[in-house]
């Protein structure tokens, strides 16, 4: 379809020169020109269009708090690298927690592999609390994964296809 494109456009352009030899009386506003203009803007919006990535809405449900106190954080991660280091996170959501559950809403996620981690922060410190063996003591869950089965979690293994207008994700912190 590109091609054609071009090509109509070539044609287009060729008309209008073979018109005016020498390109001496051929105006720069010239009908066939302005066609020319006018194609080449709608070429370049398809193709601004076609390269656009989709995006939705994605809802994280998390219940299972051990109480109301403190809020749920909620950490969209798109990278190995985001899942095993202290980096940033895609997205983030902090929720006071009512009846022990939260739900976050992230908009305009683009479609892609993502894992969710989330945790119940109990003193809003921001960091999910360990003890002096590393191990956590604040509630938590990442997607696709029991923690009582499988205490070394990758991204691979945690990595859920986000491809829909509204996504919903459902996560029980264990």
């Amino acid at each position: 379809m590109k091609l054609l494109t071009l090509s109509s456009l070539l044609l287009a352009a060729c008309a209008a020169m073979a018109q005016s030899p020498n390109n001496e009386n051929l105006p720069t506003n010239s009908s066939a020109g302005v066609a020319v203009k006018d194609a080449v803007k709608a070429e370049v919006k398809e193709e601004a269009k076609a390269k656009v990535t989709p995006q939705g809405l994605l809802t994280v449900h998390v219940a299972g708090a051990n109480n109301n106190k403190g809020e749920i954080r909620v950490l969209i991660i798109n990278s190995q690298q985001q899942f095993d280091s202290d980096d940033q996170a895609f997205a983030t959501c902090a929720q006071a927690i009512i009846t022990q559950q939260v739900a976050c809403q992230f908009s305009a996620i683009p479609y892609g592999d993502y894992a969710i981690f989330t945790f119940h922060d109990e003193n809003k410190d921001e960091q999910l609390n360990v003890n002096f063996f590393g191990i956590p003591t604040e509630k938590l869950a990442i997607s696709r994964i029991d923690l009582a089965q499988n205490s070394e979690p990758n991204f691979a293994q945690s990595q859920i296809r986000f491809n829909s207008q509204h996504g919903q994700v459902f996560l029980n912190l264990q």
